[in-house]
């Protein structure tokens, strides 16, 4: 029985922000599978609808040789991850299960409903494509009230005039993954999560980043958060790269509809990749700007939950970089070995090790301090003292605020409201 209640203790004071590792963990394992199918030759680029391709995951798919030891290595490796982010996320579920209030108290506000778009994320990448119609259920119900989520913060915007801030984005433009995963079952759901992520970007996005460096009060993690700005957004629209249907896919073999398919992308959809992804490099520059700025002050703070905020944006930057050099690779007219190129690939690996070790470091320091922000030590808090103790009462019954019309029984009603 101890165990059970150090155990629901720790769920119950489980800090709602271990989504982000959850999301983080998730997806560098399909980072780093994507990262082995792009660079080494056991694995050929086929289409999205292609009975071939074994790990639908966007944006590209892959063809490989799964006995090569490499590949064998890099799948275990993606499903480690997944494991570890479905753990993650279970600990979240669970202190939505057994301390409701404590979470429905966090949501009510939009800077602290942030761990709700990271689970939904989290669970949309684990689940999507995998585990059948339970994986299909689970996807479409995080679908589902992710984009309830996001219009509601729409609405609140609109309605209330209420200023955005990074912390928004989980819940807002993160509704770009929910369109790559949903576009796996139903192709017009994928669009609509798609344009309303986009939608909650224009109206988001670029008020957020003139208040983080207008306000120095907003701390650091958050302004790191913007990270996740464009690139969930630039990673969603990455399923207007394919064909949405089979009957698509086969059209394209008729090569005028391919060249009229490829032109057309060339003209409309690079150009917004272009622009997402220009923005990517903003709110890194921005990122490191802040952080940079605010660094002696932040130092200084001791380690916290807030931390791990650094890990899942930092990891869907990188995720962004794949998917524009996937659509770069796919329309873009210029060689392969260009320096453009050449220097995006390399920016890729940097920020995908970079992600890689700083995520390992925080989940580790995160475990390392979650017993003493869950396993409260009350055995030297000082007991409150009797009701008939109280200085209160013996200013009002022996001090000079006697009063000589005591009431013995008040109404519960009073009593509350004082």
């Amino acid at each position: 029985q101890g165990m059970f209640v150090a155990f629901e203790l720790l769920i119950s004071n489980m800090p709602s922000l271990v989504g982000s590792l959850a999301l983080a963990w998730v997806s560098l394992g399909v980072d780093w599978f994507k990262w082995y199918e792009e660079t080494f030759d056991a694995c050929h680029p086929t289409h999205y609808h292609n009975k071939a391709c074994v790990f639908p995951e966007f944006p590209g798919c892959f063809v490989c040789d799964a006995e090569r030891e490499g590949y064998q290595l890099v799948l275990r490796f993606h499903y480690i991850c997944s494991t570890v982010a479905f753990v993650f996320s279970s600990f979240l579920v669970g202190k939505t299960l057994i301390a409701f209030p404590v979470v429905r108290d966090e949501l009510a506000n939009p800077t602290t409903a942030a761990p709700l778009g990271l689970l939904m994320m989290a669970l949309e990448k684990v689940f999507a494509g995998n585990f059948g119609i339970i994986g299909k259920t689970v996807t479409y119900v995080a679908s589902g009230l992710h984009a309830a989520v996001a219009m509601w913060f729409i609405f609140i915007s609109i309605m209330y005039r209420t200023l955005p801030e990074p912390s928004w984005f989980s819940n807002t433009t993160g509704i770009g993954l929910a369109a790559a995963k949903m576009y796996l079952y139903w192709t017009p759901a994928g669009y609509t999560l798609c344009i309303l992520s986009t939608t909650s970007f224009v109206l988001f996005y670029f008020v957020a980043l003139y208040r983080i460096h207008t306000n120095v009060k907003i701390s650091v993690p958050v302004c790191w958060v913007q990270l996740s700005g464009p690139a969930v957004v630039l990673y969603g629209f990455t399923i207007f790269s394919q064909p949405g249907s089979d009957e698509d896919d086969l059209a394209l073999l008729d090569e005028a509809n391919k060249e009229h398919f490829f032109s057309l992308h060339r003209k409309i959809y690079m150009p917004i990749q272009h622009t997402l992804f220009a923005c990517c490099l903003l709110s890194m520059v921005s990122s490191l700007y802040l952080l940079q700025t605010r660094w002696k002050t932040f130092r200084e703070k001791e380690f916290s939950p807030a931390h791990v905020s650094f890990c899942a944006p930092l990891v869907s930057h990188a995720n962004a970089l794949q998917a524009y050099r996937s659509s770069l690779q796919k329309f873009s007219q210029t060689p392969i070995g260009t320096h453009f190129k050449l220097a995006l690939y390399q920016y890729w690996v940097l920020v995908l090790v970079v992600a890689t070790i700083l995520v390992a470091i925080l989940t580790t320091k995160f475990l390392l301090f979650l017993p003493q922000w869950c396993q409260l030590d009350v055995d030297n808090d000082e007991m409150p003292p009797e009701p008939e103790k109280t200085i209160v009462t013996q200013l009002l019954q022996q001090g000079e605020a006697n009063d000589t019309m005591n009431q013995h029984f008040v109404s519960a009603a009073v009593l509350q409201a004082n």
